[in-house]
């Protein structure tokens, strides 16, 4: 095991998760739970995880998947109404990426952009989210992406490059590509499959871009 600090992140596709053994295992350092997507989708496992994250001494966190064809502030208010935060969490997370089919296939047109969505409504939408989320806990949440979803669906837009960067990036290297506007990333999703014990199924695995304590820094005090 190296010094990489670890992570998974997970939704109700993951269900009877043993978190003390995860995090025995060094690659569970901490996690981000999926709490909503869209207006209407709270995950079943959510509150049970988030509660078994803090007993193991998981660092947790909680995400809600954005829906372009959905109103912002609504989702916005939903998310809020399903996760109220908690000393010692990580900053929410917003899952941006193109949704997908019943063959598993994206839901984009030709030239990345999103079905009914330009990227200036795209990024008009994201920003009225994070206004009213950020506005009710009082710091930045995290933005996840891949480079090309940011890049063709978000027009590259510069207007977020003060949030941290969750990159979704599978290729391999020593460090992942990553949109222009941003210089760094602050966690990096290595793998939409990892094998992880204390998981019955198969987990996105994550690098935390910095020391422990640097991690612990970002905990709500």
């Amino acid at each position: 095991m190296s010094a990489v600090v670890h992570g998974c992140d997970f939704s109700d596709f993951q269900p009877n998760t043993d978190f003390a053994t995860a995090k025995a295992s060094g690659y569970c350092t901490f996690g981000y739970a999926k709490a909503t997507q869209g207006t209407g989708d709270v995950q079943e496992t959510f509150a049970s995880n988030m509660t078994a994250m803090r007993a193991a001494g998981v660092i947790p966190g909680a995400y809600h998947f954005f829906d372009f064809t959905q109103d912002a502030l609504a989702q916005a208010r939903f998310f809020l109404s399903v996760y109220t935060q908690q000393r010692g969490d990580l900053p929410p997370m917003l899952d941006l990426e193109y949704d997908v089919d019943d063959n598993g296939e994206p839901l984009c047109n030709a030239d990345g952009t999103l079905p009914g969505c330009t990227p200036s409504q795209a990024v008009a939408a994201v920003a009225k989210f994070l206004g009213v989320v950020e506005a009710a806990i009082g710091r930045r949440c995290v933005l996840y992406c891949n480079r090309y979803f940011w890049i063709e669906a978000m027009g590259n837009s510069d207007g977020f490059s003060g949030h941290p960067l969750w990159i979704a990036a599978y290729g391999g290297g020593a460090s992942p590509e990553i949109p222009s506007p941003w210089t760094t990333y602050t966690f990096w999703q290595y793998s939409g499959s990892g094998r992880v014990p204390g998981f019955t199924d198969n987990v996105d695995q994550d690098y935390f871009n910095g020391t422990l304590a640097e991690l612990q820094a970002l905990r709500l005090a």
